[in-house]
């Protein structure tokens, strides 16, 4: 059905259907798995299982919060960060944890990733993002 997605990481994630059974393969490392799996994977699996959640059930593992520095995006993928959270004056901050997406300590330090949509060219430092929590 596809290979190879507008994703960052996960580019390379394919999916299709085999005797009317969804095949996925998925990236090689371990944030790009990660990405892939909920955006792709998790979803069937629910759906397969019969658990059909609502819209404000996905927004229960997020939290809106700052993000503490710019980050550039190329246009034409829809980019995860993954970030820390900390408190600073009350207030909640994301704080990027930049790294190859084949490196596992951006995912051991990270409380969850947000994103940048397909088309934006960034954020700015003090703009409000949504984390989606590990």
């Amino acid at each position: 059905m596809f290979h190879g997605v507008s994703l960052k990481p996960g580019k390379p994630t394919i999916g299709g259907i085999v005797d009317f059974l969804p095949i996925f393969g998925l990236p090689g490392h371990p944030a790009a798995v990660t990405v892939s799996f909920e955006i792709f994977i998790k979803p069937v699996l629910e759906e397969l299982s019969g658990l059909h959640r609502h819209k404000l059930d996905s927004d229960k593992n997020t939290v809106v919060a700052k993000i503490a520095k710019n980050i550039s995006s190329s246009p034409g993928r829809q980019e995860h960060i993954a970030v820390s959270l900390e408190e600073r004056n009350g207030e909640l901050w994301a704080v990027p944890i930049l790294g190859k997406s084949g490196l596992i300590m951006t995912l051991t330090k990270a409380d969850g990733t947000f994103v940048i949509p397909l088309r934006k060219l960034g954020v700015q430092e003090g703009e409000t993002v949504k984390v989606r929590l590990f």
